[in-house]
């Protein structure tokens, strides 16, 4: 689809070129894959695709956010095999130890080679009393970020701006890890 691919960058010698499909249209992961390639210097031909996680729409625990990642990862392969695809998946994960619920993303990288590289991005505790709102009405149709958006105004998608006052977004988050990941083709 014409509308969801972009080119970006200049076409100069000192400059790579790269191919990426990314397993989701979400405007903002777009951006944070758009930011990292320019950020790296990369001459960016980015086609996004709409593709299910498999997952419910809170993911929770490393297994059901790397699962997310991987699935979205392997079906934007699937529709571009010559290109990078990439899976980005943000979930929340339980430390037992004092009771905190840690929201952040699992990426999954997967090469024309069949390589796959794995990160993870920076973190953001989100208050309990949201999380329990969020898993009373359902974690397979509803999302802590949506909870939070709703008792505090803001955006869905960028529950950490929200709770950060604007200090820390995560397209920001989705940025730092990005880097990782495409440091490491």
């Amino acid at each position: 689809n014409a509308n969801n691919t972009l080119l970006y960058g200049r076409n100069c010698k000192h400059m790579n070129g790269i191919k990426i499909t990314l397993g989701t249209t979400s405007t903002l992961k777009r951006s944070a894959v758009e930011e990292a390639c320019k950020t790296l210097g990369l001459d960016l031909i980015l086609s996004a695709v709409k593709v299910p996680s498999g997952q419910n729409e809170q993911p929770a625990g490393f297994t059901e956010i790397y699962a997310g990642a991987l699935n979205r990862a392997q079906l934007a392969k699937e529709k571009a095999d010559d290109t990078i695809a990439i899976g980005i998946e943000n979930g929340i994960i339980r430390l037992a130890h004092n009771s905190l619920t840690l929201e952040f993303a699992m990426i999954v990288v997967l090469t024309p080679e069949d390589r796959e590289i794995v990160v993870s991005s920076p973190g953001i505790v989100f208050p309990e009393q949201y999380v329990r709102e969020a898993k009373s009405c359902g974690f397979e149709k509803n999302t802590v970020g949506r909870v939070i958006a709703e008792k505090l105004g803001g955006d869905h998608q960028d529950p950490h701006s929200i709770l950060s006052k604007g200090k820390i977004t995560r397209k920001e988050t989705l940025v730092s890890a990005l880097l990782l990941a495409l440091k490491q083709i």
